[in-house]
């Protein structure tokens, strides 16, 4: 039976691709920094090719096709476990204590199933990522038992707003459930290049949270996955938070490193891994979450398997901490150039990730700015200007913060796109008396 890739059904046309990934690529015109994705000429469909040549020409091609190990293909997780140790400059790295997921949203889902009760409490920063109290709420949890700490916009989440607030709750609730397995509090963090605001947290305030921690029983789940993107040798970020926790012993128990290929390699992937200490590793063991059908994603992490032990990811992500940098400098040089000197207008500036955040002056309302841009409800200047922004209060667990800030993507696009789609951003910043 001969088999087409180029035969689709009658009346089906997939001549246009325009539907065809998360992002609206039917309008060429538009010029988005909505988007937190690698761009296409980033996305390494040739290592692909030599992956899948090279994985099934081995003699144990069919075990990449089956159901996986519940931690994930082992051979997978000690080519990881090498390649970590070699990217974060750290020997502490173990194969035992790296755990295969799907991703890290998907993993953050069932980490929330398998170490929480009913009473749990959330900690998030705040800002935070867009998505992280939805996914809270998709568990069915109230926005009673989700609070926000204040961060700073440099060094990340205030460590004594934290502390504060576990006070207060202690004070409030000095006898949380205990439910076997499950945590009183979630603490959730992007302590490294944030999404949205870029921040790092430094060193001292990464110790300080682990102590805070260990004395209120926190589970601090880190969003890891920007730790590898870091574009100032000079000055390379703290050690993840979890290589702080006791990971070999047993005390350690306190912090997860959820981390993900969508940003080193390829979104579509779907593939990413925590890392945890043994108490932790051996409970999503147990997990029937985990259990049933196996690692996820188990192909994946099997093309993957020579392209790890063949160096051939660590010069990829190589020549993507490259191109990311010149994009980063061609953001900020035209905001510089368009919005530097703006009274009100203050510009952050990180030193890797995906985003640069923007602060307009205070009555400026990005919410309602977007909402004229994307849907052209004014004519002139701001209505033509085909260029879009993720407006602050998508990041504000208040709702009304950040109400005059926009966070800006800048991996998506070749440098001259990012200086021309600043260009317009300017346009309509000074459209509205921004700038003027």
């Amino acid at each position: 039976m001969a088999f087409s890739a180029s035969s689709p059904k009658e009346g089906m046309h997939f001549s246009d691709r325009a539907n065809a990934t998360l992002f609206p690529t039917d309008d060429p015109t538009l010029i988005s920094f909505d988007y937190g994705a690698p761009g296409p000429t980033l996305l390494p469909t040739s290592l692909i090719t030599l992956a899948a040549a090279a994985r099934f020409a081995r003699p144990d091609a069919s075990n990449a096709l089956q159901y996986g190990p519940v931690t994930g293909d082992k051979e997978f997780r000690y080519e990881l476990a090498r390649f970590l140790r070699r990217e974060y400059g750290d020997e502490d790295v173990d194969m035992e204590r790296l755990v295969v997921t799907s991703g890290a949203t998907q993993a953050f889902f069932n980490l929330v199933t398998i170490f929480t009760n009913p009473a749990t409490v959330f900690l998030l920063e705040d800002p935070t990522y867009f998505l992280a109290a939805k996914m809270l709420r998709d568990h069915r949890i109230p926005s009673s038992r989700m609070v926000a700490i204040e961060t700073d916009a440099e060094t990340g989440i205030r460590v004594d707003l934290l502390s504060t607030a576990l006070d207060s709750l202690s004070a409030r609730d000095p006898q949380p459930p205990d439910v076997a397995g499950t945590y009183p509090y979630v603490l959730y963090l992007v302590p490294t290049h944030s999404n949205p605001t870029g921040s790092t947290v430094p060193t001292p305030h990464r110790e300080e949270i682990l102590r805070l921690a260990r004395k209120h029983n926190i589970l601090v789940i880190c969003d890891d996955v920007y730790q590898l993107l870091h574009y100032d040798t000079a000055t390379p970020p703290p050690k993840r938070l979890v290589a702080f926790d006791d990971l070999a012993g047993e005390t350690g128990g306190n912090v997860i490193s959820n981390c993900s290929f969508s940003k080193i390699f390829a979104p579509g992937a779907r593939l990413g891994w925590i890392e945890a200490p043994k108490r932790i590793v051996d409970a999503i063991k147990l997990a029937a979450v985990s259990y049933s059908g196996g690692s996820p994603n188990h192909l994946t992490s099997n093309l993957l398997i020579p392209l790890l032990h063949d160096n051939h990811l660590h010069t990829h992500l190589t020549h993507l901490r490259t191109q990311y940098s010149a994009r980063l400098t061609a953001m900020l040089t035209a905001l510089d150039t368009h919005l530097g000197s703006t009274p009100g207008v203050k510009i952050h500036r990180p030193k890797g990730g995906y985003f640069v955040w923007v602060e307009l002056p205070a009555d400026v309302d990005t919410t309602l700015l977007r909402k004229r841009v994307v849907e052209g409800l004014q004519s002139g200047e701001v209505g033509q200007q085909r260029v879009t922004f993720k407006q602050g209060a998508d990041f504000s667990m208040s709702g009304d913060g950040c109400r005059n800030a926009l966070r800006l993507a800048f991996a998506y696009y070749e440098p001259e796109v990012i200086a021309e789609g600043v260009r317009r951003l300017a346009l309509v910043l000074r459209a509205v008396g921004v700038g003027v």
